[in-house]
Formats: C-alpha cells, sequence, structure tokens
C-alpha cells in the first residue's frame, strides 16, 4: 500500500509515496547449494555478475565473500514522485562456503538506497537538489517489490550458472 504525501518548504515541493513501514523489515536472503567446490562456485559467480555489469566494491580471493559496488535496478515514478522519479540501487554480497562436497552460495543486501534529484526556485534563480535515501533512515519511502525481484533475477542467474 503505498500512501501519497506532499512536503512544502518554501521554494521546494517534496512529494513521494510512503509504504506505511515505521522500521526497516529484513530484506529477503536467498540460499542454495551446488555441486562444485566453493573456489570454483565462487569464480563462475564473479564471472557471472561481471557480465551482467556487477562491479566489485570488496573481492579478495582469500575470502569466501564478495561484495558489489551500488548497482541501479529500478526506477519508481508516478505523480507522487518528483520528476525523474526515484531511482533504486544497492549493493549485493554473496558468500561462498564449503558444504559437504558442494557449496552454500548466499546472497543478500547489505546497502540499499533510493536517489532523487528535485529542481526548485530560490529566489528566482532554478536549483537543483540530489538527495540518497538510505534504506534504513527512511524504510517507509521504499517499495520492496521491486528489490525482491532484482535479488530472485540475480539468484535465478547465478543459478544457471552453476549447475
Amino acid at each position: 500500500m503505498c500512501l501519497a504525501v506532499a512536503v512544502v518548504i518554501p521554494g521546494l515541493l517534496l512529494a513521494g509515496c510512503y509504504h506505511m513501514r515505521m522500521n526497516p523489515e529484513p530484506l529477503q536472503r536467498e540460499a542454495f547449494t551446488v555441486a562444485m567446490t566453493p573456489d570454483r562456485a565462487f569464480d563462475v559467480i564473479s564471472d557471472v555478475l561481471s557480465q551482467d555489469g556487477f562491479y566489485f566494491d570488496r573481492h579478495d580471493d582469500n575470502t569466501d565473500t564478495l561484495v558489489t559496488e551500488y548497482r541501479y535496478f529500478h526506477k519508481d515514478t508516478g505523480i507522487s514522485q518528483p520528476v525523474g522519479g526515484r531511482d533504486y540501487y544497492y549493493e549485493l554480497r554473496v558468500t561462498v562456503r564449503p558444504a559437504g562436497d558442494g557449496a552454500t552460495v548466499a546472497l543478500d543486501i547489505p546497502a540499499l538506497e533510493m536517489r532523487a534529484s528535485y529542481v526548485y526556485d530560490s529566489d528566482g534563480e532554478l536549483k537543483t537538489l540530489s538527495k540518497r535515501y538510505p534504506y534504513e533512515e527512511y524504510p517507509g519511502m521504499f517499495d520492496l517489490v521491486p528489490v525482491d525481484k532484482e535479488l530472485h533475477r540475480v539468484e535465478t542467474l547465478i543459478r544457471r550458472s552453476v549447475r
């Protein structure tokens, strides 16, 4: 459910859709087991994510975890959104650990944010304001359906590559 709200600050109108969430809900996490060694699974997953356009923020060959840079995946538009909408970005964390003869792959989102730009008049001068909204601070602004869909898309991509 989305509640449309408009906030007026002299010279600036901020509109938005709020999802009646006061505290951040845990973001969906995916985990599955694959029949390949952890090192091989880690290499294949890194290659697949690179081919899909992910860039790695932290990637150490001596660890079992990689974290991507923020990635754009969704634009929230509509009458209650700023002109140009709000862009959703997330970091993806992939952890690969030994599990019997194979490996367990876990995917989660350690950071999620929206970015928006606003145009406003200040004493006859047109100005812009860019704002970042971290999920932890503004949970009610986020529609989590696109977040869950994106995580599922990435999980499907990885599962297909590690069969």
